[in-house]
């Protein structure tokens, strides 16, 4: 059961981003600052997280690993920039047209993390079937495009 726990975790995050997305389309329809969204959410969800890690444990543990490893202080802030900056942009690019095609361009981010993951950590987890997907997700795009 635990080895396919990971597939009901990625359905439940596709399902609550649907939803989110639903909700935000129509918030941004009225125009509400972006920004003020952003840090809305942030102060939401810092003492929450906070109060969970702490309750899980896991907020001594992760202050122990970035006082062993400084790489995970980096990685901590990369990865905290580039959600921020990727929320930035989604948020701007439904307020633009809608949520529908925003999100249907969004999917393509796996390409994007092949492409990544190979120039940062010289990783390649690509195979002939997730090639093909992913061509199939770049010619969506290019026929959303199009018709969009």
């Amino acid at each position: 059961m635990g080895e396919h726990l990971w597939l009901g975790y990625a359905l439940a995050a596709t399902v609550f981003w649907g939803m989110n997305c639903a909700f935000l389309e129509k918030l941004l329809e009225k125009n509400f600052p972006v920004t003020l969204l952003m840090a809305f959410e942030s102060c939401l969800a810092l003492p929450l997280f906070l109060a969970l890690s702490i309750l899980q444990g896991s907020a001594k543990q992760g202050v122990n690993m970035m006082l062993q490893d400084k790489s995970v202080i980096w990685l901590m802030l990369a990865v905290s920039f580039s959600f921020l900056t990727a929320t930035f942009f989604i948020f701007h690019s439904i307020q633009a047209k809608n949520a529908t095609l925003a999100g249907l361009v969004e999917v393509s981010y796996p390409i994007f993390t092949i492409l990544f993951t190979w120039l940062f950590f010289r990783q390649f987890h690509l195979n002939l079937y997730s090639g093909i997907g992913g061509l199939m997700i770049l010619a969506g795009i290019a026929v959303i495009y199009m018709k969009g």
